[in-house]
């Protein structure tokens, strides 16, 4: 069973934080971006959410998803494959013509599925060093009501000065990529180092000019 690991729902008109415990998550809004951060066995987790209407309501959701190995689990040869799934809830498309997010019977605002993104990342690590074996993913619209354009992924084993990156524009809603790069020196758990994943796509609605950037990044 997926173990949800944070959950944010946020009102941009009067700002509202669902309280999660500090040692666990945290959650905020920057800048007009809704975001949710899970830390989650040596990897941090974080989603966000823009609207192109600040004054409409949407939610974001992580999950850590079961992979060929089991959660959090090492491989037979060694791998760590770490796996999560991000829900995005907009406003309800029940009426796609207002610019007025509508009101459920016990009141707040409707939302539905709007997309949900998809990475995973395998690894192995030996001290200071990491070997990023496999990152893949992608993005899935709820409906034809939606679809995905703006496509970006960057994966990383770096620290500010040193390190590999690289950076990808997936031409379809799922990307994998091998970066072969070997063992590369990192810094874990500290300020200078980027490695892991990070993927930025754009759900647009049809017939309509709203959208909603999102960004799912993992540290590792």
């Amino acid at each position: 069973m997926k173990k949800l690991l944070s959950v944010l729902l946020a009102v941009l008109v009067v700002p509202l934080v669902i309280s999660i415990p500090t040692s666990y998550a945290k959650s905020n809004i920057d800048e007009g971006y809704v975001t949710v951060k899970s830390i989650d066995g040596g990897a941090t987790i974080e989603a966000s959410i823009k609207s192109s209407d600040p004054n409409e309501s949407v939610q974001a959701v992580i999950e850590e998803e079961p992979n060929n190995y089991s959660v959090n689990r090492t491989s037979d040869n060694g791998y760590i494959t770490k796996s999560y799934k991000v829900t995005y809830y907009v406003p309800s498309s029940e009426q796609p013509s207002s610019r007025i997010t509508p009101q459920s019977s016990q009141g707040g605002s409707k939302t539905e599925v709007g997309a949900t993104a998809r990475i995973t990342v395998t690894y192995d690590k030996k001290g200071d060093l990491i070997d990023l074996q496999t990152v893949s993913g992608g993005w899935t619209p709820e409906s034809s009501l939606y679809y995905i354009t703006d496509r970006e992924v960057i994966y990383r084993a770096d620290s500010i000065t040193a390190g590999k990156t690289e950076k990808k524009y997936p031409s379809s809603n799922s990307f994998t990529y091998y970066p072969n790069w070997g063992y590369v020196q990192y810094y874990p758990s500290t300020a200078y180092s980027g490695t892991g994943a990070d993927s930025w796509a754009t759900i647009r609605v049809n017939g309509m000019t709203a959208y909603y950037n999102i960004e799912v990044h993992v540290r590792i």
